[in-house]
């Protein structure tokens, strides 16, 4: 809900920070799979590599500190790497604010066809066993691609955790 509601001076804050230009967009069905749909927070448009996609989220001061530390979520990663595969787009890039200190951070994904082969394929076999079928799925889920780090080269400058002191 938070998000929701902020997303909008989030957006703001990101293209005066940025130079971005960004615009809404409708939701989208993939062309292929009637499975994969979304619909994204911001396009991004006016880049050289192209247009991209844009999500905005917000995080608890652990969540975002963790994120600083040692990178994206895995769920971050391939929400974004789902959305770019229904859009066709080749990057993305994530805006994440602290929802207690107003403090924001941003990355920039790059698209990555092998994930997002993997996802189509783990996508299918829910919707072909489970969804059309109408059959409940096991609850135990098993950790099938290893993903890579996004943002891990982040470090918190005033912690006592596991950051190199005085490092940016």
């Amino acid at each position: 809900w938070l998000g929701t509601v902020l997303e909008e001076p989030i957006a703001d804050r990101y293209m005066a920070e940025t130079g971005r230009k960004m615009r809404r967009q409708p939701y989208r069905l993939h062309a292929d799979y009637p499975f994969m749909s979304c619909t994204i927070d911001r396009q991004i448009i006016g880049e050289e590599k192209g247009v991209g996609i844009w999500e905005c989220k917000t995080a608890s001061p652990y969540l975002f500190r963790e994120m600083k530390l040692s990178g994206l979520p895995e769920k971050y990663l391939i929400q974004v790497q789902h959305n770019m595969a229904v859009w066709n787009y080749s990057w993305g890039a994530i805006c994440v604010l602290n929802r207690d200190s107003g403090e924001m951070i941003h990355f920039d994904i790059d698209r990555d066809d092998e994930l997002i082969k993997i996802i189509v394929e783990k996508l299918g076999l829910f919707w072909h066993e489970n969804v059309v079928p109408r059959i409940a799925p096991d609850l135990v889920a098993e950790k099938a691609v290893k993903l890579p780090p996004v943002g891990n080269e982040l470090r918190c400058v005033q912690c006592v955790c596991r950051c190199k002191k005085g490092s940016s």
